[in-house]
Parts: structure tokens; C-alpha cells; sequence
């Protein structure tokens, strides 16, 4: 099996996801494509909506959740929208 594999290597080299470009196996996204991802983002610890660093969240305020927070790798725009999307679709 290990054969067949080296085999689809070479027919099919791994590219990233985004841009297309030769890369190491295992990954899905170059790093120049996910340094372009990945951003903090800034917002509400609870549901992410954008506010400012130490307010109050005017979305999710006094009421109870079950969870501690969430985490977002950055807003739903450019290469991660794309990255996204190709997840889901292709």
C-alpha cells in the first residue's frame, strides 16, 4: 500500500488548497494562504460579536449560556470564505 501512495504522489503532488501551489504532505493550505487566514478575532469571548476590548456585549448581555466561549479563526471574508467553501462544497 505504501507503494500505491508514493504512486499518487507523484501522478498527484499535494498543492494548497487555496492558491494551488507544491507543498508538503499532510497539510491543506500553504503557509503564505494561512498566514492570510488566521486572525484573532476581537469581539465578544461568549458569541464573538465585534465589540470593544473590555465592553459589555449588547447581543448576548445578562443571559445564561452553556458553554465558556467560542473561538473564530477570523472573519468570514477572502481566503477563509474561500478555504470554507471548498471545505463544504468541493
Amino acid at each position: 500500500m505504501k507503494w500505491f501512495n508514493t504512486f499518487l504522489d507523484l501522478v498527484y503532488p499535494p498543492r494548497c488548497l487555496l492558491c494551488r501551489r507544491l507543498m508538503q504532505k499532510g497539510e491543506i493550505v500553504c503557509s503564505s494562504c494561512r498566514q492570510n487566514i488566521v486572525q484573532e478575532a476581537e469581539g465578544c469571548p461568549i458569541c464573538l460579536y465585534p465589540i470593544n476590548r473590555g465592553d459589555k456585549c449588547a447581543r448576548c448581555g445578562g443571559r445564561e449560556f452553556y458553554l465558556n466561549g467560542i473561538y473564530g479563526l477570523g472573519p468570514y471574508r477572502g481566503e477563509l470564505k474561500e478555504l470554507i467553501h471548498k471545505y463544504k462544497y468541493e
